[in-house]
Order: structure tokens, then C-alpha cells, then sequence
């Protein structure tokens, strides 16, 4: 097994072209198209696989929103406090998974954090 997550392949008779895989639990889940060949199967379902567990392990690494929360503040109070003699502090800080061209973004109105 090397290391991989458990593997459900699910065949789709309305699925024409494309594959798609999502983490369910510890397994991931492939949808194929009823009619691939198993050679292109074996070969798409493994780079999809790899795609889907190091995006899941991304975003596990990035779950701790606590410490992420300390840090904006610590930043907050060294940077953003003495500029406008006020203090600030976010409502909230957290990472998303669709920001892709942008390192963050904020909502000033709530005082959401995106990153």
C-alpha cells in the first residue's frame, strides 16, 4: 500500500470523460467513466489519488486556525495598533481552500481573515 490511502473506485455509466476523487473518511473515492480502459483507469486513478492526498494533507496542516489566530494578532499588535493608536484585532482567521492567485484577503466590515 506504500503509504496510499485506501482506494474505492466507483464506475459511472452517466460519467463520459473525466474522473473525479474526493477524501470520504480515510478512503479516497474515484468516479470513472463506465467505458475507460483499465490501463488509462490505473494510470489516471494514481495521479489523481496523489493530487487528492496532498491536498488533504495541505489543508491538515493548515487546520490549526488557533495558532493561526495568535500569530495575526501578535501581528497586529506589532504593525497595525501603533499606525492608527488604536488597537485591532480580527474577528476571525482562517485558511480557505479556493484562494489560488492571492496570498489572502479580508472583509474590513467583520474583520474576517482569508488566507
Amino acid at each position: 500500500r506504500d503509504g496510499r490511502p485506501e482506494i474505492i473506485i466507483r464506475r459511472s455509466a452517466r460519467r463520459r470523460r473525466t474522473l473525479s476523487a474526493r477524501m470520504e473518511g480515510s478512503s479516497v473515492l474515484v468516479m470513472v467513466p463506465m467505458g475507460m480502459r483499465k490501463a488509462d483507469q490505473d494510470r489516471q486513478v494514481m495521479e489523481l489519488v496523489d493530487k487528492v492526498t496532498k491536498s488533504d494533507a495541505r489543508r491538515r496542516h493548515h487546520d490549526s486556525n488557533d495558532e493561526l489566530t495568535r500569530r495575526a494578532l501578535r501581528l497586529c499588535q506589532k504593525y497595525l495598533d501603533p499606525r492608527v493608536n488604536d488597537t485591532v484585532e480580527p474577528a476571525s482567521v482562517r485558511w480557505v481552500s479556493n484562494q489560488n492567485s492571492r496570498w489572502g484577503s479580508c472583509t474590513p466590515s467583520t474583520g474576517q481573515i482569508r488566507l
